[in-house]
């Protein structure tokens, strides 16, 4: 994603941070937006929250992912899998 897209969306959810989420994977993207204040969440956090609802498989929404090209790291997913129910 280029930059001024990742800016763009950090912009957006400032002015609706009262009751917006931001889903932002890139390191630099997530910096900016904690500096802000700005309440935001990984895909790979989503994906886990509906495992742990009971509503996916997390195993299987990753590996679909990354069937398309979604780049996650490893050290991510781990980290992620471990907050599993």
């Amino acid at each position: 994603m280029a930059f001024w897209t990742k800016a763009s969306a950090i912009s957006l959810a400032w002015k609706h941070r009262q009751d917006c989420l931001l889903i932002c994977d890139e390191k630099r993207g997530r910096r900016v937006a904690a500096s802000l204040g700005l309440l935001k969440k990984c895909v790979l956090a989503i994906l886990a929250d509906a495992a742990n609802r009971g509503l996916a498989d997390f195993k299987e929404l990753v590996g679909m992912l990354a069937s398309v090209g979604f780049h996650m790291s490893e050290s991510v997913i781990s980290q992620v899998r471990a907050r599993l129910r």
